[in-house]
């Protein structure tokens, strides 16, 4: 869905969204033919380094990968996780997520809906895009910053991964998995668009969820080879009964299988890969 339909949907609902249901989900999987996206830890991680771990599978390249959105107010000192799922809408290449985060010490007072959709493009070849807005629940006016967090292990490989930014305003993030050659393209919406930054896994990630405030450094490109990580920061004004802020994460992924004679190797790196992610996101 585009950012345009997104705040026409928006307009037309006003601020009524659906009934919480008793226990929130807490992982999605789309599919779009033999292309699946799971995401993971989608309730209830505000304060942890782990939501949105997952997994991107498309043309039988499993690439781990964890997606997933922070955000900070002008109340709060540091930057959260979007973890307080409200309502849901789930279909089979489709899932729409509503979150009502507080914002500083107040009950509920912002509104992050949560778009996302799954298409394969070719053999080998898919498109995952998640649409987001932001929007005030009360008569409160904020200002909110938003950061997009991704790590994304090119088919199952750490370690091998470049990357490179381009665009007009930075908002392009190329990943290029030095083993297979496998890619994926990230775009980032370009309005509010403030700021990137790429690393090395974890220094990014921890710099979101050490407790203090974060803006990215225009930084990190060109990468690698390495075990690589990125972010989008977006910032912007919202204010009750009008559009906040909307935009679009797009991910372009294109897979190229491992030759036979390394699949021994990749299915030990997997191991590998999930046995660190697991000891080192608390």
């Amino acid at each position: 869905m585009s950012p345009t339909a997104f705040i026409r949907i928006f307009l037309v609902l006003g601020m009524v969204s659906g009934v919480a249901s008793a226990q929130a989900i807490d992982s999605i999987t789309l599919t779009d033919g033999a292309t699946s996206w799971t995401i993971g830890n989608i309730s209830g991680h505000r304060l942890l380094a782990d939501p949105g771990e997952g997994t991107f599978v498309t043309g039988g390249v499993a690439s781990p990968m964890q997606h997933w959105l922070w955000y900070r107010s002008e109340a709060d000192h540091r930057e959260f996780a979007l973890s307080n799922l409200h309502d849901w809408t789930l279909g089979t290449n489709t899932a729409t997520l509503n979150y009502y985060e507080p914002s500083g010490s107040s009950d509920a007072e912002l509104w992050f809906s949560l778009q996302y959709e799954l298409h394969e493009t070719a053999l080998g070849q898919a498109s995952g895009t998640l649409t987001y807005g932001v929007f005030a629940l009360t008569q409160n006016a904020h200002h909110v910053d938003l950061f997009s967090y991704l790590d994304a292990a090119l088919a199952g490989t750490i370690d091998d991964d470049s990357a490179i930014v381009s665009g007009p305003q930075n908002e392009i993030q190329t990943v290029t998995d030095g083993g297979t050659a496998s890619s994926l393209i990230m775009t980032a919406s370009t309005r509010a668009l403030v700021g990137y930054e790429i690393s090395g896994f974890s220094s990014l990630r921890d710099s979101l969820t050490d407790g203090s405030v974060t803006n990215l450094s225009n930084s990190g490109s060109p990468f690698g080879p390495g075990d690589y990580v990125g972010a989008d920061q977006w910032t912007g004004d919202v204010h009750f009964g009008r559009v906040g802020y909307v935009g679009q994460v797009k991910f372009d992924v294109m897979a190229v299988p491992e030759p036979p004679t390394l699949l021994a190797g990749f299915l030990a790196t997997i191991l590998v890969l999930g046995a660190r992610r697991n000891n080192s996101r608390v």
